[in-house]
């Protein structure tokens, strides 16, 4: 049985995380905290025209009782941000600087979180070179094209961050910029939200797309994947939940919405499969990111029935859509409501793509162990599994010949199943 595959072009305004280090122009956002001097500032503005060309300037004053939230979410996450860091360079205006490199030496750096990016050397040492003449931390800088397109559209907001790409000198002028980033309290409507998340980083909305932003309610659970949770969250200004890991809670239009974030890794997918999903994910007319119609059929036929109870009527009447629509002939209601029918569908794709069975890290996912048995050909590979194995293994070596001449045929395959599973 073969499987239809469709892929469509990530659109150009899309690309924030595809590094392209050949491209024209070559940008960066230099930050210099504590700025708020007039001696200070023209200071740095002298040094940093001395090596790039700079394209706009800007003095930067955030409010003091989301300053801290400010500077977690444009550094990409809470653990990004340390207390002393806050100390140092918090709660005063800065000055930012939109610079273009017009000879970007990259290579592969080693961040100080231990990272190995492949960055921008001339930006890089530069920082260094400031932040050793003032003998403090007090200069930040991008370093990748990705990095440049998520911090200075959380610091300068959609239109100006876009309006970058068409400048070529500086003016002279310095933009004052008051006020937090933008969703720092609440977003004002979805779409605000959606546009941050496509310019900078890659995610999709699983399922339920259809009638967004319409069916936004906080009743309704929005479930989506990304590459990097917690720059996800901080970038949607997502406030954690109980309930498990992934689950958060975002204020739009004064409502809160609950958002189920998936990431790869965390086996609510498997990994092979959660890659293919962004890879390959496609859009909806007003923006939104959805699985490519193939990926989202048995992605949705994978979450009915492993991580729920039994197959509701709902996902039935979706996946019989789903499936005229990739015109996959072979299934029908009846076999959608078949467990060992639509077992074997399922393990036949995901044989045909080499996506292993994974239970979810996520505790608050319901996992079906009586439909996971009927998956041929996969096995959850956990520490107690591992540990029969090696009991099984140790009983092959070390018992002799004759055990297995006595010990009945079924009750051997009984043993061999129990401990494989």
């Amino acid at each position: 049985m073969t499987f239809p595959t469709a892929t469509a072009p990530l659109p150009k305004a899309l690309k924030a995380n595809r590094e392209s280090h050949d491209t024209d122009p070559d940008l960066h956002l230099l930050v210099r905290w504590r700025c708020s001097e007039m001696a200070c500032r023209d200071k740095f503005i002298e040094q940093v025209g001395r090596r790039f060309q700079i394209l706009a300037v800007y003095t930067c004053d955030w409010s003091p009782e989301n300053w801290a939230w400010n500077l977690a979410r444009f550094y990409g996450g809470r653990s990004m941000v340390g207390t002393t860091k806050l100390r140092e360079i918090g709660f005063s205006p800065f000055l930012a600087v939109i610079v273009r490199d017009d000879a970007p030496i990259y290579g592969p750096v080693q961040a100080l979180g231990g990272n190995v990016d492949v960055a921008n050397r001339n930006i890089i040492d530069f920082k260094f070179h400031l932040r050793l003449e003032a003998s403090a931390n007090f200069c930040h800088s991008t370093s990748s094209r990705s990095e440049f397109l998520m911090q200075s559209t959380l610091l300068l907001g959609l239109e100006e961050a876009s309006r970058l790409q068409h400048i070529s000198d500086w003016d002279g002028a310095v933009s004052m910029l008051r006020g937090d980033i933008e969703g720092a309290e609440s977003w004002e409507c979805f779409e605000r939200m959606v546009g941050y998340l496509n310019r900078t980083c890659r995610w999709l909305v699983l399922r339920n797309f259809e009638n967004l932003p319409d069916s936004l309610t906080e009743e309704n659970d929005l479930d989506v994947l990304t590459d990097d949770m917690e720059l996800f969250s901080a970038i949607a200004g997502l406030v954690p939940r109980s309930g498990g890991l992934g689950h958060y809670t975002a204020s739009i239009s004064g409502e809160q919405i609950s958002i189920d974030v998936r990431c790869l890794g965390d086996g609510y997918y498997p990994t092979l499969w959660e890659v293919d999903l962004l890879e390959t994910r496609t859009w909806c007319d007003n923006a939104i990111p959805k699985p490519e119609p193939v990926h989202h059929f048995f992605s949705l036929l994978y979450h009915a029935r492993l991580q729920k109870p039994s197959m509701s009527d709902r996902y039935v009447t979706v996946l019989t859509d789903l499936a005229l629509q990739i015109r996959f002939d072979d299934v029908a209601e009846e076999t959608l409501r078949d467990d060992v029918r639509s077992a074997s569908i399922l393990s036949g794709f995901m044989k045909s793509r080499l996506y292993p069975v994974t239970r979810p890290v996520d505790y608050g996912v319901f996992w079906n162990r009586r439909f996971q048995r009927l998956l041929s050909g996969f096995e959850m590979v956990s520490p107690r599994v591992l540990r029969k194995r090696r009991v099984l293994c140790f009983m092959r070596r070390w018992l002799p010949n004759w055990v297995y001449q006595v010990v009945p045929y079924r009750l051997r395959v009984t043993i061999k199943t129990k401990l494989n599973h």
